[in-house]
């Protein structure tokens, strides 16, 4: 896979509970607002989230992280990645010269 390219020097990387690029919760409004914030004053916003897989309706509904994260870039869907190929992307982005900050965008979570 070709490495992932950050539009600006600088980045912050952060961890989201769902793909705030296609899901229109309130977090998620919050997530690309701080993306339009960090991307106006020239800082790269790095974004995961796990992938997982629901099943069950109602009561019985339940959620399953799947091991693997999506991985976003300035608002641009990059990949599905392993744990390890997203620290390894965030080491090779560092070691291109971008420097970062971590963020965790905290809310309850239905992941088991």
């Amino acid at each position: 896979m070709d490495l992932p390219v950050c539009k600006y020097d600088k980045f912050i990387f952060v961890m989201t509970g769902m793909s705030y690029i296609i899901d229109s919760s309130g977090t998620s409004k919050v997530v690309q607002a701080h993306q339009d914030i960090f991307n106006a004053n020239g800082i790269s916003f790095v974004a995961i989230f796990p992938i997982s897989r629901s099943f069950g309706e109602g009561a019985n509904w339940k959620c399953r992280t799947t091991g693997c994260y999506g991985l976003v870039i300035d608002g641009q869907f990059v990949s599905v990645m392993t744990a390890i190929e997203v620290l390894n992307s965030l080491n090779n982005l560092k070691i291109m010269g971008g420097g970062y900050g971590m963020h965790r965008y905290s809310c309850p979570s239905p992941y088991t």
